[in-house]
């Protein structure tokens, strides 16, 4: 009976402490849409071949928790693509991909209902489908998985978010008939919720 009892005033005190900590320190959830301009990087330089930057589009959500300092995470499904022009043609490669990024965020600028921080974030990504041109490539084609890095500045304007972001791959993401790793500017809009 004792045991029980100190257990639930250590659990209630427990809880106590999770709600005021999000008083100051709320989760604050981001749904957004972006676009997004990739590029390929190729590991071994193909002769006479070169990259051409394609747009892609992204929808996902973040979440972020902390003021000065943010723990930050979030799921995004990405469409990107990237052309490759080669001495007799040229071909978009495209993929879609499922990307989880985290990382920690800094607040550098906060006025009242404006906000200006900068982060830096390690990137899985997991590809679900790869197309060269109308070609679906098979899966055992390219690697499923990946990992990059994302540095970005946005800002909040009330419950707008405005978000620019640099990511390059540290794995290849065409490793059929060329090696290449992809490297992406992506600028994304969002609500706070």
């Amino acid at each position: 009976m004792r045991l029980s009892l100190f257990t639930c005033i250590l659990i209630c005190t427990a809880l106590l402490q999770q709600a005021l900590a999000q008083d100051t320190k709320p989760i604050r959830m981001n749904p957004k849409i972006g676009v997004n301009f990739s590029d390929l990087i190729f590991s071994t330089e193909p002769a006479n071949t070169s990259s051409l930057a394609e747009m892609g589009w992204s929808i996902g959500i973040d979440a972020d928790y902390g003021n000065k300092w943010l723990a930050q995470g979030g799921i995004h499904y990405f469409q990107l693509g990237s052309g490759v022009q080669m001495p007799r043609d040229t071909q978009v490669v495209s993929a879609s991909q499922l990307k989880i990024p985290m990382g920690v965020g800094l607040r550098v600028l906060s006025i009242d209902y404006f906000h200006l921080w900068l982060h830096s974030q390690a990137v899985v990504n997991f590809t679900t489908r790869m197309r060269r041109g109308n070609l679906v490539l098979d899966k055992k084609d390219y690697p499923r998985t990946g990992l990059a890095g994302r540095v970005g500045i946005g800002m909040d304007l009330w419950k707008i978010t405005l978000e620019l972001n640099y990511e390059y791959s540290f794995t290849d993401l065409v490793n059929e008939s060329i090696f290449a790793r992809n490297e992406m500017i992506s600028l994304a809009l969002g609500v706070k919720i």
